[in-house]
């Protein structure tokens, strides 16, 4: 029975696409492939054992459901974990080398934000660290996404950018009219920061947002 398990698992992750995912840029994406892998194997193990008590093709082919569920709980945990654990060791080794150059606030803390913080802090070649989200919404204030808080737009003051450190603020909202851009610009221009803005979602390479997109807020940007 061993081998047959073996390669309806391969054939199943080679059919979910598991193993294309770069594993230091492990994601939702990533674990819920394995699911899926995991899922389609288990079922065709059983699948198969219901077809052979029924034809009896193989004699004594069979396995326990209690045994078929546990190898499929274990076999998600460990591939999960391990790239998972492997993820944070190369951030840890890359981090432990490398002195962060550049601090920086992410405007926006909704899913648009989150994609953002992920571009920067994936972008091997670039040293940065975002020090913090800012938000309209007070749901969201105080609240951690990725360990990183979530600060009222109040706290941008020269006070904060200064102690932080702080060298860029990027705009990282979905569909925000020119109008309330430039008034939310206006409120932090006179800082000692880079203002930046993330392109709409229709101008991303492959539906992928790259750092290169990432650029200085244009006048453009600001008119109706």
């Amino acid at each position: 029975q061993l081998p047959v398990v073996i390669l309806l698992f391969l054939g199943a992750f080679l059919i979910s696409g598991s193993y294309k995912g770069v594993v230091r840029h492990t994601g939702i994406k990533d674990v819920y492939a394995i699911f899926n892998a995991v899922c389609l194997a288990s079922i065709s193990i059983i699948i198969l054992i219901l077809f052979n008590r029924y034809t009896d093709i193989v004699e004594d082919f069979t396995i326990p459901l209690s045994i078929i569920i546990i190898n499929s709980l274990l076999t998600f945990m460990t591939l999960s974990s391990a790239r998972y654990i492997f993820k944070i060791s190369y951030e840890s080794l890359i981090n432990s080398n490398e002195t962060p150059t550049k601090n920086i606030v992410v405007y926006g803390a909704g899913e648009l934000g989150i994609i953002t913080y992920n571009t920067l802090t994936n972008h091997s070649k670039m040293k940065v660290k975002v020090v913090g989200f800012v938000d309209n919404n007070l749901q969201k204030v105080g609240k951690h996404i990725n360990g990183v808080r979530v600060y009222d737009k109040s706290i941008l003051t020269e006070d904060f950018v200064r102690f932080g450190n702080i060298s860029e603020v990027i705009f990282s909202i979905q569909t925000i009219p020119p109008k309330k851009l430039r008034t939310l610009v206006n409120e932090i221009v006179d800082l000692p920061v880079k203002v930046k803005i993330v392109p709409p979602i229709e101008d991303w390479i492959n539906g992928e947002l790259k750092v290169s997109q990432i650029k200085q807020v244009q006048i453009e940007d600001l008119l109706d």
